[in-house]
């Protein structure tokens, strides 16, 4: 079914945040006002909507992490979450709210999805849970805090993970300036664990840095001078010498 439908980028914020699109629809024909549907009934629009959405996100490379359907007013929001192993960008987000919202016009009366309602597509944000295999993937070199069942909380950052848990470097001390610090390896396995997140970190030197710290600015960029390492010539001073004094 045709609609006539507007779409624009969202603005791309931190390296942290999502990447996000939306279309904002028509309403579609004949489609007058419709009452809030019941939780029972949004579960399977939801159901449904994942059954078409999913094969055809997985035939384009990307994962369908989550499907909210949620009231704003009159009509319907529907938040489609993608995401990648190469991370999901603003492009990308606009080509798969372009698909899906093809998709919906196909399928969308057929699953239950009737009214007006906006779409959104967006990428996960360093908040959401570690749930799945991919997530810990996904997550390597990154810090993560993990609650075990036994109530016990491990941080650690992620050197790599396979289908039944993940490998992670645990201080076991202190930072001490300009070396990284001390560490041991322990093996945590997903079914020990309630609750995984990302933590945020600011300043967060890159794999492979070494002594050398590449600080985390704004928007994700790092920045591109680091430390002098000890015993190296000083930089010259801005003009290429001493300053003169001014007559």
């Amino acid at each position: 079914m045709a609609r006539d439908a507007t779409r624009r980028a969202g603005r791309q914020s931190s390296s942290a945040g999502p990447r996000r699109a939306v279309a904002e629809p028509g309403r579609r024909a004949g489609a007058g006002r419709a009452a809030a549907p019941s939780a029972a009934a949004t579960a399977a629009v939801r159901a449904a909507l994942s059954e078409h959405l999913a094969p055809a996100l997985a035939d384009a490379g990307l994962d369908l992490e989550d499907l909210v359907i949620s009231r704003a007013g009159s009509r319907s929001v529907l938040r489609v979450v993608v995401d990648q192993d190469d991370g999901v960008d603003l492009d990308t987000v606009a080509e798969v709210s372009r698909m899906v919202s093809d998709l919906l016009d196909r399928v969308g009366d057929e699953a239950g999805l009737t009214g007006a309602y906006t779409l959104e597509v967006t990428s996960p944000g360093v908040g959401r849970p570690l749930t799945l295999p991919r997530h810990w993937r996904r997550a390597q070199g990154r810090l993560v805090e993990a609650r075990r069942t036994d109530g016990t909380v491990l941080v650690g950052r992620v050197l790599g993970a396979d289908e039944e848990g993940v490998d992670l470097a645990v201080p076991t001390g202190p930072a001490r300036r300009g070396r990284p610090p001390r560490s041991r390896i322990e093996r945590l396995l997903f079914r020990d664990v309630s609750r995984a997140v990302v933590q945020v970190e600011f300043g967060r030197p890159e794999p492979g840095d070494g002594d050398d710290e590449a600080v985390g600015a704004p928007g994700g960029q790092a920045g591109s001078a680091g430390r002098a390492r000890p015993g190296a010539p000083p930089p010259p001073p801005p003009g290429g010498g001493r300053a003169r004094p001014a007559p």
